[in-house]
């Protein structure tokens, strides 16, 4: 049996729910890592029981949180990519944008700041599959939420950033969606 599958039906998931939602970093910080270890090894079966479990819910927060937001902000950037458009979808309606946007202004964060924008590229690439399908009114509904984030405007700024592969990411944001 695939280990990952073993932990997830041996029911971790709605413990580690709990221990994220506990304000003291030492409960939190090693659940949070726990599921961003799994998560990265896992395909979109797998988030869905993450998903299922809850998860994403007290994971946002974390976002916004000094102590967390590099490893919460890797759990997202996983879902995005291994995820369905489905699964992309309900961490948009989660509320994700916002806090991946805000995470794009700080400087020394490198990592971080390449796997937001690639997780918001992900999330666009959903938005557009929509609209191509005609389910948007020809408008990338995502692109959209982005920009009433302010997440745009982050977006161009990066374009000057010391890190040329984030300049170049960013740039190909750019005239991909906008």
């Amino acid at each position: 049996m695939d280990m990952k599958q073993a932990v997830i039906d041996a029911g971790v998931f709605p413990r580690l729910f709990e221990l994220l939602l506990d304000r003291a970093s030492y409960i939190s910080s090693p659940a949070l890592r726990i599921v961003g270890n799994i998560i990265s090894y896992v395909d979109d079966t797998q988030i869905q029981a993450v998903i299922e479990a809850g998860i994403i819910s007290p994971l946002l927060p974390l976002l916004q949180d000094a102590n967390h937001f590099d490893a919460a902000a890797e759990v997202i950037y996983n879902v995005t990519t291994k995820g369905t458009n489905e699964q992309i979808r309900f961490l948009v309606d989660k509320g994700c944008i916002e806090p991946i946007c805000d995470l794009l202004v700080n400087p020394n964060e490198v990592h971080v700041i390449k796997i937001c924008l690639e997780g918001l590229e992900n999330i666009l690439k959903v938005g557009e599959a929509e609209k191509n399908q005609g389910n948007t009114e020809d408008v990338n509904v995502f692109a959209q939420m982005i920009v009433d984030a302010r997440g745009l405007e982050k977006i161009k700024n990066l374009q000057t950033h010391d890190n040329s592969k984030i300049c170049e990411q960013a740039r190909k944001i750019l005239e991909a969606y906008w």
